[in-house]
């Protein structure tokens, strides 16, 4: 098989499979299901963007979810803090929607497949 091919294989698989990076002694177990899948859809995203040339980095909910866990010695983020991130967060991600909804108004052709 092509050593390019193989290597895109890999990466998505890594993508899908790879573990989440939680402090050791953390709350990892007690990461929520759309935090899992918003890791992956991220790690998909930045994906596309390496094979494009870009650095791969790890991704926001990543950072998040570790910092979640690494947050307090007794109990992950309470309240305060989790809605606080969860909130900028949301804006982040409603800014990139809104950026990909202008391209995609702006040049249709290239979101069509």
């Amino acid at each position: 098989m092509d050593k390019t091919i193989e290597k895109g294989i890999s990466d998505l698989v890594g993508c899908l499979s790879d573990p989440i990076i939680v402090l050791p002694e953390g709350w990892g177990d007690t990461l929520p299901e759309w935090l899992k899948n918003a890791i992956t859809l991220e790690r998909l995203a930045m994906n596309m963007r390496a094979s494009k040339g870009e650095l791969p980095t790890g991704t926001d909910a990543e950072a998040f979810a570790y910092l979640n866990t690494a947050s307090h010695p007794l109990a992950p983020l309470g309240g305060g803090g989790t809605s606080t991130v969860g909130r900028e967060r949301a804006k982040r991600h409603q800014k990139k929607e809104e950026e990909a909804a202008r391209r995609e108004a702006e040049q249709p052709a290239l979101f069509q497949f």
